[in-house]
């Protein structure tokens, strides 16, 4: 038997969605990488990484030990420079 989504559960779901994510927000790099899928731009965990040492312009971070920590307002508007110079 499959059990339909509730309006409560549906109503829970959007409110966790990356789009909703206060921009103070601090993320990971899977985190991040979620973000950028959410608004449509699909850049995996792993380019991420590999921008952080080759490229100097992808979304700023910072680094705590070994962890990159994105703040999400850097990631969106990183995003809309991107999307900008398009």
């Amino acid at each position: 038997m499959t059990t339909l989504p509730t309006s409560a559960s549906r109503q829970h779901a959007a409110a966790d969605s990356p789009l909703n994510w206060d921009d103070d927000k601090l993320v990971n790099r899977a985190e991040a990488s979620m973000l950028l899928k959410a608004s449509g731009i699909r850049i995996e965990p792993s380019t991420l990484a590999a921008w952080a040492h080759r490229r100097p312009d992808g979304p700023p971070f910072k680094r705590i030990g070994r962890q990159a920590i994105y703040r999400v307002s850097a990631v969106r508007a990183w995003l809309a420079q991107e999307l900008e110079l398009a």
